[in-house]
């Protein structure tokens, strides 16, 4: 009777069987050593053989795997490898995507005078109408993963970024996990599970200055994107006039490739050039553990309220930090330390003697504040031109000293974000199942 009932009946018909005899606690906890109907294993009962694929097994027993751990088919939150041109963002999160403007986009703004950018926002502002809306990466992908989870509502997926960039800031590896709930209820992945699948039909669905590098189900079951970093390296590139730009007999010529991913500084203080070894002494003087309060940003909404939380610790630990130059946006920096002394690539495959030239900071620690990047790259490239010492910047990481340190952070500036880059970031020993193999650019 049993081989001729359905599989959806015969599963049922045995598992109420056992439940008689033996009682449900006992069913529960026998069921996966021992193999019933719906398992792998042979059935006790009906004698049913284990078919191929996940056809023979309830869909209760789909997240018990032997040896996997968490099943694919019903695996509900994946990790996310993400990488972006930030120019045209206004920055990850998603707490105002697709909020009304009044500013213009970069595109419009590049193409416009400073002017005619604030007669355009002037003339909106008195008609009411905004010239266009706010574009985040983070709501971005919501988008997008609300159309694959079947037209569900954006509000029902959850994205969760190891790090929050700014407006303008790039991406080249942001760990970001997403699920989506519906009535206080996980949903499955979708596509099945299959994350080569969900990162190829994403990818086609993102804009271009979007990208999904690669996915992988959880590590472990606690595991958080932002809680479980044990490292973050970002990377500040800018370009400076070359030394030789004087008896080349013209301007200063940049790159216009890396117009975008770059600080292009025209000129220094006073007509000075760049002094690499000064900006070199000043970057080692902040590797260390040490308070970084005067080297960061404001307090960012909530945050001002939260002063007692890790909001308030400004207490961070630079790894490592170097400073490179740079030939070209795709090729492999050079170290520029050898032996003591700091050389240049001979080969410059751009403007001659009158190119600038491209450096770049990079730096590695536990943590990092609201704006703490940028302050410190502007510190670097001001004490290149001789505009911060080393002495400084060490009496700035000293905040007891509120009245000296006050004096000399006033000559601290933040630098623009379009030549900042989140690099890498580090878990220590957790261990991702990537669906792509990729090679160890760390």
């Amino acid at each position: 009777l049993i081989k001729k009932m359905p599989h959806q009946q015969s599963t049922s018909f045995c598992t109420s069987i056992l439940k008689l005899l033996l009682g449900s606690v006992v069913v529960a906890c026998l069921q996966p050593t021992f193999g019933f109907c719906g398992t792998r294993k042979t059935c006790l009962i009906c004698t049913n053989l284990p078919q191929s694929g996940n056809s023979h097994r309830p869909p209760l027993l789909l997240a018990v795997e032997e040896d996997v751990g968490e099943s694919v088919e019903m695996a509900t939150t994946a990790v996310l490898k993400v990488s972006y041109d930030g120019s045209h963002f206004h920055g990850w999160s998603a707490a105002n995507h697709n909020s009304a403007t009044s500013e213009p986009n970069s595109q419009q703004m590049s193409d416009t005078t400073g002017s005619q950018s604030r007669r355009r926002r002037t003339r909106a502002l008195k008609r009411g109408v905004p010239i266009g809306r706010v574009r985040t990466v983070e709501g971005t992908l919501r988008t997008a993963l609300a159309k694959l989870y079947g037209d569900v509502d954006t509000n029902q997926v959850k994205v969760e970024g190891c790090s929050r960039t700014d407006r303008g800031v790039h991406a080249r590896c942001l760990m970001a996990t997403v699920s989506c709930e519906d009535e206080s209820e996980a949903k499955k992945l979708p596509l099945d599970g299959d994350l080569k699948k969900l990162v190829h039909v994403l990818n086609r669905m993102l804009p271009f200055d979007v990208r999904v590098m690669n996915g992988s189900l959880l590590p472990s079951p606690t595991f958080h994107p932002s809680l479980d970093v044990t490292a973050k390296t970002y990377r500040y590139s800018f370009a400076v006039p070359s030394s030789k730009r004087k008896n080349s007999g013209s301007g200063v010529l940049f790159d216009p490739l890396q117009a975008r991913h770059q600080w292009q500084i025209e000129h220094g203080t006073h007509g000075q050039t760049f002094n690499a070894e000064a900006a070199n002494d000043v970057l080692q003087a902040l590797v260390g553990t040490h308070n970084f309060v005067h080297l960061c940003g404001s307090y960012r909404g909530s945050e001002r309220k939260e002063k007692g939380s890790k909001h308030s610790n400004t207490i961070c630990t630079l790894q490592e930090a170097t400073l490179e130059c740079e030939d070209g946006w795709a090729s492999n920096p050079a170290p520029m330390i050898n032996d003591g002394s700091f050389e240049l690539p001979r080969n410059r495959c751009f403007g001659g003697d009158g190119a600038a030239v491209g450096y770049a900071i990079t730096v590695t620690g536990d943590r990092f504040l609201y704006k703490m990047c940028r302050y410190i790259a502007g510190i670097v490239i001001s004490a290149g031109y001789g505009g911060i010492t080393k002495q400084n910047v060490e009496m700035a990481l000293l905040p007891s000293n509120k009245d000296q340190s006050s004096a000399v952070t006033n000559k601290f500036q933040c630098a623009p974000p379009n030549g900042l880059m989140l690099w890498n970031v580090n878990y220590g020993t957790t261990q991702f199942n990537w669906v792509m193999e990729e090679e160890d650019t760390s």
